[in-house]
């Protein structure tokens, strides 16, 4: 019995459209669709995601789908030397890119800027691969040759991975936080919460209650306050930036260090963040000891430690212009 002598005419006409559809699809599939995902699937490209040109292929289905555009970040220039990659050159539109081609797999990083090298690169963070096995100086360099205030802060610009310290020769490994962090503005064991960042402003009395007891016979704290002039001009109001999770557990350290150093001192510090004005407190450091030269000496040493490794940056400023401070004077 035929196909056609068992079907009204509706059936046929329906089954045969069915039939063409599926043919029509398998076809597809192996023409320009299937070099379209061909080409999606083989790249090779370490620092950021190809962008495919679907009119190459003929597919303008893909190209007009309703999907977000990705961020993407393009380097110029900046791939030679990394890792022994080759370079390629990509256009689209009106952007240049250049990015380095190995055979290797790659990692992905999350690199954090903060101060002058977040105003120079327009962002607080970014999202970067690299070749599997590159060392955090790689990945210095090539952010060096795109943003020169990397280049010209030179090894005063210190870096952490993972929010410890590190070295030049480290090994990145995949999902590392890499963070710069430009040199911090000097003031030209207990739980976290001895130490904290805050946007609002500071109360002294709230930070001295952190440290007094019955044991506490002398209790010091330094208050410091945004002034009115500063290296010879007139200052307006202060910006502070910090990298948070960092800063609250470097301020720790000192406190513990303190009580380590003095047996029975305990030591307690809050630091503002964002727009400040003139007479606003900064920074309060209380200290608790049972005798006074034990107290007075580990406030002292809290604050000159914290100018040096907690990564808080200040921005002054000023009538006549404003910049980034950089020393510890």
């Amino acid at each position: 019995m035929s196909i056609s002598s068992a079907l009204d005419s509706d059936q046929a006409r329906d089954l045969g459209d069915g039939l063409a559809q599926r043919l029509f699809q398998a076809e597809f599939e192996r023409g320009p669709l299937r070099r379209a995902r061909g080409a999606l699937s083989e790249q090779s490209d370490p620092y950021r995601t190809r962008v495919v040109d679907t009119d190459e292929f003929d597919v303008p289905a893909i190209g007009n789908q309703g999907r977000p555009e990705p961020v993407e970040v393009a380097f110029d220039g900046v791939s030679q030397g990394i890792s022994g990659g080759t370079s390629q050159s990509h256009e689209k539109g009106d952007r240049h890119f250049e990015a380095a081609a190995v055979g290797s797999g790659v990692m992905h990083l999350t690199v954090k800027l903060f101060g002058s090298l977040r105003e120079e690169a327009g962002a607080r963070e970014l999202e970067l691969e690299l070749p599997e096995g590159s060392r955090l100086v790689d990945l210095r360099e090539l952010l060096a040759a795109r943003y020169p205030a990397l280049e010209r802060l030179g090894e005063r610009v210190a870096a952490a991975v993972n929010l410890q310290m590190a070295e030049a020769d480290d090994v990145l490994s995949e999902g590392d936080e890499v963070a710069f962090l430009p040199p911090v503005a000097g003031g030209s064991g207990e739980a976290v919460e001895m130490c904290n960042l805050s946007a609002r402003p500071l109360v002294v009395e709230e930070v001295v209650a952190r440290v007094t007891g019955p044991g506490a016979g002398g209790v010091v704290t330094f208050v410091g306050n945004v002034r009115d002039h500063a290296r010879g001009r007139s200052i307006q109001h202060l910006e502070y930036e910090a990298y948070p999770e960092m800063a609250e557990r470097e301020m720790q350290k000192i406190a513990d260090a303190a009580g380590r150093r003095w047996p029975g001192v305990r030591v307690a510090i809050a630091h503002r963040t964002g727009h400040l004005e003139i007479g606003e407190a900064a920074v309060v450091i209380a200290a608790s000891a049972p005798h006074r030269a034990e107290a007075f000496e580990a406030c002292r040493f809290a604050i000159d430690t914290l100018k040096q490794t907690v990564p808080i940056w200040k921005k002054e400023v000023a009538t006549d212009g404003e910049y980034w401070v950089d020393d510890h004077a």
